[in-house]
């Protein structure tokens, strides 16, 4: 966890180190990290949670939220509020796309013994989002283990990782349960259909892939402009053209400068003389 201290104008690295030190019972070591995290926060509510706990390791009270005074009020549960305290950096590191701000959090969280789906789901996000495949599937495993219901969004993010790992078999049949959790909750998800069909696509089951497309097309509403693509594609390679024209144009049409524009356009210009 020393770790924390290779970023040294990180407010976030120094407060988790803080909070590290507090648990380890390192006074003085914690006093010096959070005073450190002020130096670089910016956010006043952070600011005074920041005071608060310096208040509180110098006098043993709390001072009241966002002062930096040494005003008294109730004794703190540190535990408990170091907790939720890196919680909320980490999901709002998370919303920022900072993965790895983020992953310092879920993980001290997971380490201390937190037990939370929705947790564990967003450190996947995280770790996968860095490059850790293994850990990722490790841990949208955990969060799919402890979800009772299940977790339609970890089930796609779990095939997700294990595609990109090579896992075709396991990242088939977490797309399939993804499909099953949604319609269970009375839900859809039309991009574990979408990535279904490029399942079956590539090991040319092409009847039951333009199903998967079709059928990510119209729980999307038309608006997943991949599907589209994905389904244009596999009409021209089964000599479908004029329907590959219409899913092409209905890709550009959702997505004029998406990934694969150019080469929709590409391929509308060889199938009738023009890009559009």
């Amino acid at each position: 966890m020393r770790s924390l201290q290779l970023r040294p104008q990180s407010s976030y690295s120094y407060f988790n180190l803080g909070l590290i030190e507090e648990r380890q019972g390192n006074k003085s070591a914690a006093i010096k990290a959070f005073e450190n995290s002020l130096k670089y926060e910016s956010d006043e509510k952070y600011k005074g949670e920041t005071r608060n706990r310096i208040e509180q390791l110098k006098t043993g009270r709390m001072a009241r939220p966002g002062s930096g005074s040494g005003s008294t009020g109730s004794m703190a549960q540190p535990d408990q509020d170091a907790l939720n305290e890196v919680r909320a950096r980490a999901d709002s590191a998370l919303k920022k796309n900072n993965y790895k701000e983020a992953a310092k959090g879920y993980e001290m969280l997971v380490s201390a013994g937190v037990s939370d789906p929705v947790l564990y789901s967003n450190f996947g996000l995280c770790l996968s989002s860095t490059g850790q495949l293994s850990k990722a599937i490790e841990a949208y495993r955990k969060a799919i283990l402890i979800s009772p219901s299940g977790f339609t969004e970890a089930q796609y993010n779990l095939g997700m990782a294990l595609r990109r790992s090579g896992d075709n078999v396991s990242a088939e049949a977490a797309f399939k349960k993804a499909i099953e959790d949604a319609r269970r909750a009375g839900k859809t998800c039309p991009a574990a259909h979408n990535m279904l069909g490029v399942i079956l696509r590539e090991r040319e089951s092409l009847k039951e892939a333009a199903e998967s497309f079709r059928l990510a097309i119209l729980q999307s509403g038309g608006s997943l402009a991949i599907a589209h693509f994905n389904l244009a594609l596999l009409l021209e390679k089964t000599e479908k053209s004029r329907d590959a024209v219409s899913e092409y144009r209905a890709y550009l049409k959702t997505a004029p400068n998406g990934q694969n524009a150019r080469l929709a356009r590409d391929r509308l210009m060889k199938l009738t003389g023009s890009p559009n």
